[in-house]
């Protein structure tokens, strides 16, 4: 059966022009969001850098959305794939904060929704049932309703966000469904796994703002230094 899949899947291929497009949704792609503790953790005050209660923690979160994925593939193994993925992006961290003489863990959460636009180019080995693939390129992230909470309310906290570009790589495979479609080249399958940079800055004054006039207030900038994703999706290619 697999066989006959296979012979079905190359007479197909042999068939296709030298440009074939793909579209389809993004059913299910999840990951996490991280920011990591910055290396200069004192706040710049007057010309001098301090130590600023609280310190600033790292965050980590789990991110979801869905979306729609458009494949442009030229000779079956290059091609151009812009994803527009609706996420919600959020972290939690634990502070330590000292309220009316008693000092105690607080859970803090910061994020803001937006709008993922990866463009990104492909490297495809166009193999008959399963074609495995590299991808690499620049992720867009229009952000907007930038939030930031603290359990009970122990301290002002505020939020904080803008617009901002991963840089993003990764892998993933595509299969394709061994039997003709009419109207279809082909539908097909691909799975991704990717990871996304952004260079938001070492130090603490890039990652969030200090008053220290009372009340102390914290504004976090929500956008995030790292992302991992998984992708799924399903796309009718012409």
């Amino acid at each position: 059966m697999v066989a006959v899949g296979s012979l079905l899947a190359l007479e197909r291929d042999a068939q296709a022009g030298p440009v074939s497009f793909g579209i389809g949704p993004l059913v299910a792609p999840a990951g996490g969001n991280f920011l990591d503790k910055p290396e200069e953790k004192k706040y710049p005050i007057n010309g001098q850098r301090v130590e600023v209660p609280p310190s600033y923690p790292g965050f980590g979160g789990f991110t979801s959305g869905f979306g729609l994925a458009v494949d442009l593939r030229l000779l079956g193994f290059v091609g151009l794939e812009i994803d527009a993925i609706k996420m919600s992006n959020k972290g939690k961290a634990d502070i330590d904060y000292t309220v009316n003489g008693v000092k105690r863990s607080y859970e803090l959460e910061i994020g803001h929704d937006a709008w993922h636009i990866p463009i990104l180019a492909k490297g495809v080995l166009p193999t008959p049932l399963v074609s495995p693939y590299l991808l690499a390129g620049m992720e867009l992230v229009r952000t907007s309703n930038a939030t930031a909470t603290i359990s009970e309310n122990a301290l002002p906290v505020a939020a904080r966000t803008d617009n901002y570009t991963f840089f993003t790589g990764g892998f993933g495979f595509e299969f394709k469904l061994p039997f003709p479609i009419p109207g279809l080249d082909s539908l097909r399958i691909p799975v991704s796994f990717r990871g996304s940079y952004f260079n938001i800055g070492n130090n603490i004054e890039d990652r969030a703002e200090y008053v220290s006039t009372q009340p102390q207030k914290i504004t976090f900038d929500t956008r995030w230094k790292f992302q991992a994703l998984a992708t799924l999706a399903v796309q009718a290619y012409f």
